[in-house]
C-alpha cells in the first residue's frame, strides 16, 4: 500500500468516524427532546400563573375538557370568587381551591379541587387513568350531608394544600405523627382556625370492592370543629 492510498484511507476513516459521532450525538439529542419537553410537561401537570397579580391555577387540557363534560354545573374558581378569606390568601405559588400531588400507587399527578357551582360547591380528587379519563373521588367527609353542609360553610372558609408522603399535618408548630403517610395526601384545612380541617389520605381498593370504591378511597381524619 502506497502513501497516497494509505492518506485516502485515513481520510475515509476519520470521516466514518466524524459521522458515527455526529449520529450518535444526534440521536442523543432526538431522544432527550422527546423525553423532557418543557411545553408537554407543563400541559400534564398543574400550575400556577400570576395574571392581574392574582394567582390562578392551569389545569391540563384533558383535566379541563373532562370537568366541563362531566361536571357542567360546577366551576372553577375565578377572580370574582376570591372573597372573604381567599381574598387575604397569600401562600406564594399556591391557590387556596387547589392542590395535586401523588395521592395514589398510580404514580401520576392527581389533583383535588373546590369547584363552585349555583347550588352548591364540592371538593373532588381526580386521578388520571390514561385516554383523557380521570377516576373521581369526592373528598367530603363530612359529619352530616354534603348539601347541609356547603349550605352552613362558604366554600372561601376552606383551602387545600398537600401533605407529602411521609410528612406530618402540622398545627401551631406541632406535628402530628399519627398523620403520616406513604402518599401524598389531601388536607382541607379552615383559614380562620387552623385546628380545624380535615386530612384525607388515599387506600387502595380491596379484594373485592364496591364500584364506587374499584379506584380506592379517601380515608378522612376529622379536627377540630368539624369532628363535632
Amino acid at each position: 500500500m502506497n502513501t497516497y492510498t494509505s492518506n485516502i484511507m485515513e481520510i475515509k476513516m476519520d470521516r466514518r468516524h466524524e459521522y458515527m459521532i455526529r449520529s450518535m450525538f444526534l440521536g442523543a439529542f432526538l431522544i432527550i427532546g422527546v423525553g423532557v419537553s418543557p411545553v408537554r410537561a407543563a400541559e400534564e401537570t398543574p400550575h400556577i400563573v400570576v395574571k392581574e397579580n392574582i394567582p390562578t391555577i392551569v389545569l391540563p387540557n384533558p383535566l379541563k375538557r373532562f370537568i366541563g363534560k362531566q361536571y357542567p354545573s360546577l366551576h372553577l374558581p375565578t377572580k370574582a370568587d376570591l372573597t372573604g378569606p381567599w381574598a387575604a390568601f397569600n401562600k406564594k405559588g399556591s391557590v387556596p381551591y387547589a392542590c395535586w400531588g401523588h395521592f395514589d400507587d398510580r404514580g401520576e399527578t392527581d389533583v383535588a379541587l373546590i369547584l363552585l357551582g349555583q347550588k352548591g360547591w364540592r371538593v373532588l380528587a381526580f386521578h388520571p387513568l390514561g385516554n383523557d379519563q380521570y377516576a373521581v373521588l369526592p373528598l367530603e367527609g363530612y359529619a352530616g350531608s354534603t348539601e347541609d353542609f356547603t349550605k352552613a360553610h362558604a366554600p372561601q372558609e376552606f383551602y387545600l394544600y398537600t401533605v407529602k408522603a411521609g410528612e406530618s399535618v402540622v398545627i401551631y408548630g406541632k406535628k402530628i405523627p399519627e398523620t403520616e403517610h406513604k402518599h401524598d395526601a389531601v388536607a382541607f384545612f379552615s383559614l380562620k382556625d387552623p385546628e380545624t380541617g380535615i386530612l384525607y389520605q388515599w387506600m387502595p381498593p380491596g379484594k373485592n370492592p364496591k364500584e364506587e370504591y374499584r379506584y380506592g378511597d379517601y380515608i378522612p381524619s376529622v379536627f377540630g370543629a368539624l369532628s363535632d
